[in-house]
């Protein structure tokens, strides 16, 4: 669940990676890291539209097997591949990456996390109305609905049984040996 510790870890961790590969060489507007943030989220829904859920037990059987050795880094890009990447679980922890950058670019360590408001009717209803709760909530303008949009995300991760953090932290290790801007335009 939600942690602030781990959050401002997260925070570190995201905004160093995106600078790192480059997605900070000139300012962008507000309008385009939430745009970014958006996609994520209707990327989880079109891999709900196609039942594409993350494969973690199989991820986890084949992650550390005799084929990686020597090759660590590539085995484990392709199983991630194979097992997590482009799945439901994978893009919500994609969007909740893009916010933890954009707090670092916007905020740095600066931000506070209190006052929490996320509202339970936001996850009633289908996958497709929950996603539109959370593009228009984070919508919204300042901190507060950024860090809102985090604890947004872990419900929802609840909401659907499975554990945000594991997957952040396993998209994280999988962002640190892409390309420059994960081979992309921006």
């Amino acid at each position: 669940m939600f942690d602030e510790k781990k959050i401002r870890e997260y925070v570190k961790q995201a905004h160093e990676t995106a600078v790192k590969h480059g997605f900070h060489q000139e300012p962008r507007s507000d309008m385009h890291w939430l745009c970014l943030i958006i996609s994520e989220v209707m990327e989880a829904m079109e891999a709900d539209r196609k039942s594409h859920r993350a494969q973690r037990k199989m991820f986890e059987a084949n992650f550390n097997t005799k084929q990686a050795v020597g090759h660590v880094i590539e085995h484990r890009m392709f199983v991630f591949k194979q097992f997590i990447k482009d799945s439901v679980e994978d893009e919500i922890a994609d969007a909740a990456i893009r916010i933890f950058d954009f707090i670092g670019e916007r905020y740095g360590d600066r931000i506070t996390y209190k006052g929490y408001g996320v509202k339970k009717s936001f996850f009633r209803g289908t996958f497709t109305e929950i996603a539109y709760n959370i593009i228009y909530y984070v919508l919204g303008s300042g901190e507060k609905r950024l860090t809102d949009s985090i604890d947004f995300l872990y419900s929802w991760a609840d909401k659907l049984d499975f554990d945000l953090d594991w997957h952040i932290e396993q998209k994280m290790k999988y962002n640190r040996f892409r390309p420059k801007l994960h081979g992309k335009q921006y």
